[in-house]
């Protein structure tokens, strides 16, 4: 069982970015997007974990929800000791994920009102179909299991192929992303291989939803993906900087949009992420700069139109910053 003597609370983050504020009010009403589909009808539920392409979720116009993000929301909020203690009452073992044991206890367990109450504001709507990836982690996929056979709906896994340093004959690797995402050339089988696993994806959502796949709406979402994953890729390099304009506080609580809207246009909360790391890069708190644009921002700042580029609409030094 966890430790009873252990503190029932956490600290409150700190972050250094207003936008990173701004993750748990975009997940609520995530779910609450996800609750009316589901009493209305107008779209599916599909349960993912870590890394699934969810951009075809997207263009199929169903929902993706996420029960790990679920969990963390329960750890941000102090609700996940009585639903992981729960899944250790059920047998699940102490070493085993937190984020599981807090979903498994969560789709087991009977709580009381001092529980559940809170707990209602952000609990995900019940899943239509479950599906899991293999690449990321070896729990996901026996964890959907799990779900699935819970909620007795259909469930797809992913046979993602995983893609070593050594896969091919000459990869072109990087030793600063050695162990993480190694940069290297792909086999054609490798590629052929994981096109088809995503075509069969997507014909288990044809099937569950008597609808067919909109290549073109499934253009534009993979469009808003990959800028996305730009202005992840940008951020990370503006974190080289010094001193650090975002940690990993605003890392780990902005990654909320990368999971779980990749292929929308929600892309622009990261446009605005930038602008905010961009404008902590420049200009420092403490510096004369920032100091001074705190104060006087009425009039238009020099490197105004550098950060407009980042698609920050009517932006301003004391709207991003996040003294």
């Amino acid at each position: 069982m966890s430790n009873p003597e252990s503190s029932k609370t956490t600290s409150k983050s700190i972050k250094s970015l207003k936008v990173s504020n701004e993750v748990f009010t975009n997940v609520l009403q995530y779910y609450k997007r996800g609750h009316e589909a589901k009493a209305t009808g107008s779209a599916k539920i599909v349960y993912h974990t870590g890394w699934d392409p969810v951009e075809i979720d997207y263009a199929m116009g169903v929902i993706p929800m996420f029960p790990e993000n679920f969990s963390a929301a329960c750890g941000a909020t102090q609700l996940s000791i009585p639903l992981i203690e729960m899944a250790e009452s059920l047998n699940a073992p102490e070493d085993l994920c937190s984020y599981f044991k807090n979903h498994y206890g969560f789709m087991k367990g009977d709580f009381p009102e001092e529980v559940t109450k809170p707990l209602a504001r952000i609990r995900i709507p019940d899943p239509d179909m479950v599906v899991s990836a293999k690449n990321l982690c070896r729990l996901h996929p026996l964890w959907m299991k799990v779900a699935a056979e819970h909620y007795d709906v259909p469930y797809f896994s992913i046979d993602a192929p995983v893609m070593p340093p050594r896969y091919d004959k000459n990869p072109i690797a990087y030793k600063e992303q050695w162990g993480a995402h190694v940069k290297h050339q792909l086999d054609p089988e490798a590629i052929q291989y994981g096109v088809a696993q995503l075509k069969e994806y997507i014909a288990f959502l044809e099937k569950y939803t008597g609808q067919k796949m909109d290549y073109d709406r499934l253009k534009e979402c993979v469009g808003h993906s990959a800028r996305m994953g730009e202005y992840y890729n940008e951020i990370f390099n503006l974190r080289k900087a010094v001193p650090c304009p975002a940690g990993g506080e605003d890392l780990n609580t902005l990654v909320f949009f990368a999971v779980t809207m990749a292929g929308t246009i929600r892309v622009k909360a990261c446009s605005r992420m930038n602008a905010s790391a961009l404008f902590l890069t420049a200009f420092p708190p403490g510096s004369i700069w920032a100091s001074s644009t705190i104060f006087t921002s009425s009039a238009p700042c020099p490197w105004r139109s550098f950060i407009l580029g980042y698609g920050a609409d009517n932006w301003t030094p004391t709207s991003l910053w996040n003294p």
